[in-house]
């Protein structure tokens, strides 16, 4: 979407869906539910992660704006019913390069066989 009113629109939709309105270009993940009623959702998340890794390795800044409380407003806007908008990317150069935050180690956090059975002591 490079329409800036439409982006404007987009950005609209709830609080934290701020970063459409400035950035240059969004992106609506859009999905048909008829093409894969079992796993759509999953299909059309993975598809969005793969959108935004390729936009990092240009260099590029994306946001992930969640959209699925808001289907309704935002078909109205596109013009895409039928659809569901799995996600709204907001996608620009950075403004700025932030540190990276601190990570929990592996250790903390990957399991095996069991949830709470730690793969790495």
């Amino acid at each position: 979407v490079r329409d800036e009113e439409v982006r404007r629109k987009l950005a609209s939709i709830h609080r934290y869906a701020y970063p459409l309105q400035r950035a240059p270009v969004a992106i609506a993940v859009l999905c048909n539910p008829e093409l894969s009623p079992d796993s759509y959702l999953v299909d059309c998340a993975n598809a969005t992660i793969y959108l935004m890794l390729a936009a990092h390795a240009l260099g590029l800044g994306t946001v992930w704006i969640q959209s699925l409380r808001n289907v309704k407003e935002i078909n109205e806007i596109l013009g895409s019913e039928g659809r569901i908008p799995v996600a709204l990317i907001a996608l620009g150069w950075p403004a700025e390069k932030p540190e990276a935050r601190p990570r929990r180690e592996l250790k903390e956090i990957v399991y095996i066989n069991r949830y709470g059975e730690r793969l790495i002591k």
